[in-house]
């Protein structure tokens, strides 16, 4: 399936971990994996190298690596997990206190983000892939500004 572009994939057999952290721990996780000794709102954490290894493991099912029903036997029941996404709460709701949106919002917007660096997009990099279906995403479920936008109008 194709939307703007963009390969939509079956993740609906997969599994995603998402870890709620107060802003002292995402300090600690952020200096630990990232080498920056501060607190930040979300951290992703894809599992792309065990999808890597897994498939180069099953490479002749490699072609049917998000067909779980073709990899069913091999996965032995489990399902295969995505990564995680580790959202600071305690920041959350300090941003949308000040932004004036609900705290719900808030972590709906962190996890949009997060789980689009799981899928493998990066704002950093790209040509603006992620700041456009992170906003097409947001719009969808009537949130606020994304995060890509907050960064840039400040």
């Amino acid at each position: 399936m194709m939307r703007n572009g963009l390969i939509a994939k079956d993740l609906s057999h997969y599994i995603l971990e998402v870890v709620a952290v107060d802003s002292d721990s995402m300090r600690m996780i952020n200096a630990e994996y990232r080498g920056k000794d501060q607190t930040t709102d979300v951290l992703s954490f894809p599992l792309e190298d065990w999808l890597s290894a897994w498939t180069q493991e099953n490479a002749q099912d490699s072609q049917n690596l998000c067909d779980y029903d073709a990899n069913e036997e091999r996965l032995a029941g489990m399902q295969p997990c995505l990564g995680s996404v580790v959202i600071n709460v305690e920041l959350a709701k300090s941003v949308a206190n000040r932004l004036g949106h609900s705290v719900q919002d808030e972590i709906a917007l962190l996890f949009v983000h997060g789980f689009l660096h799981i899928l493998g997009y990066d704002h950093e990099v790209d040509n603006g892939e992620q700041r456009a279906l992170e906003q097409e995403i947001i719009e969808s479920l009537g949130l606020g500004e994304s995060l890509i936008v907050r960064v840039e109008s400040t």
